[in-house]
């Protein structure tokens, strides 16, 4: 047991990333590439202000 917690210790945020986040994280990434395609430097300027 103490082997396994050590282990997720070691990589908490990718652990996380890939389980509690993992569909928001995606769809954030699709949304912001989409929108560089179609807006190309305009929809980029948005997306860099909603951050």
């Amino acid at each position: 047991m103490a082997d396994k917690i050590k282990g997720w210790g070691e990589i908490p945020t990718l652990y996380y990333l890939n389980t509690k986040c993992k569909n928001k994280f995606r769809a954030f990434i699709l949304e912001y590439m989409v929108g560089l395609c179609r807006m190309n430097k305009f929809g980029y300027l948005l997306l860099e202000a909603q951050l």
